[in-house]
């Protein structure tokens, strides 16, 4: 059974005066960056201000748990780190989510890198 929920595929804002980056109109062909590595969930995270409905933001028709989250302390070949947790539908209908990683630079601690999205049934 497919479960009807939507999830938004960009960030939403609470006030237009709160969008990091508003004019995306490429100028001759070409995309400015004036942010420089900044775009994009970065840019909010630069702004400190939260979004009326972050990336991912949805509602479905069930709920879950994620527990017994783990990650290696190192990166494995190619930077690749994998992230196991068990998630547990909660609710009482059939459905299907997302998990999402997030991690923080040693160095640079206000940097998230995001990581890949796994589609848990």
């Amino acid at each position: 059974m497919r479960e009807p929920g939507g999830r938004l595929p960009t960030t939403w804002p609470a006030r237009e005066s709160d969008v990091p980056v508003l004019d995306v109109t490429p100028v001759n062909g070409t995309m400015r960056y004036d942010e420089g590595a900044k775009v994009g969930y970065r840019a909010w995270l630069r702004s400190s201000t939260a979004p009326a409905h972050p990336f991912g933001y949805g509602l479905g028709y069930t709920t879950w748990a994620v527990d017994r989250a783990t990650a290696p302390t190192e990166f494995g070949p190619g930077g690749v780190v994998e992230v196991h947790a068990e998630v547990t539908n909660t609710g009482g209908r059939a459905g299907n989510t997302s998990c999402r990683s997030t991690r923080r630079a040693r160095t640079r601690p206000s940097t998230a890198r995001r990581g890949g999205w796994s589609a848990t049934r």
